[in-house]
């Protein structure tokens, strides 16, 4: 599927990056990160009815870039990146933690969901 800006989506690498993301019982950030790049030029294929959604899901994914790119030990996979915020967090109340990676990649995860929904209604020719 081919978009004016020259982004490019395929399927299958879709596939292989999510793949590509699970080691054991592990989700790599950085390949996740790589996977959900692919996800974004579906949303850049819908043009300017979807430019929130393709402009946010840009920002968290270079969000989650820049916290692996600062400390590639402790952002090398989601679970090491919960441990890690959580025992940075543990001393303070709750109100005041602050899960800057753990944020974005929920609130990422929920644009993925978001997307297939999306996916799913266009499919069945709801929209």
């Amino acid at each position: 599927m081919g978009h004016p800006d020259g982004a490019s989506l395929n399927l299958l690498d879709v596939f292989v990056k999510f793949k590509a993301c699970i080691n054991g019982d592990s989700v790599l950030l950085p390949e996740y990160c790589e996977a959900y790049t692919e996800v974004s030029k579906l949303l850049m294929y819908f043009g300017n009815l979807f430019y929130f959604v393709t402009s946010d899901v840009s920002h968290k994914i270079s969000e989650l870039r820049a916290l692996y790119a600062a400390d590639t030990v402790n952002y090398k996979s989601v679970e090491q990146m919960v441990f890690y915020e959580e025992k940075q967090n543990e001393h303070l109340p709750v109100k005041k933690w602050r899960c800057t990676g753990c944020r974005t990649l929920l609130r990422l995860h929920r644009a993925l969901l978001f997307v297939i929904d999306l996916m799913l209604e266009v499919c069945r020719g709801k929209l």
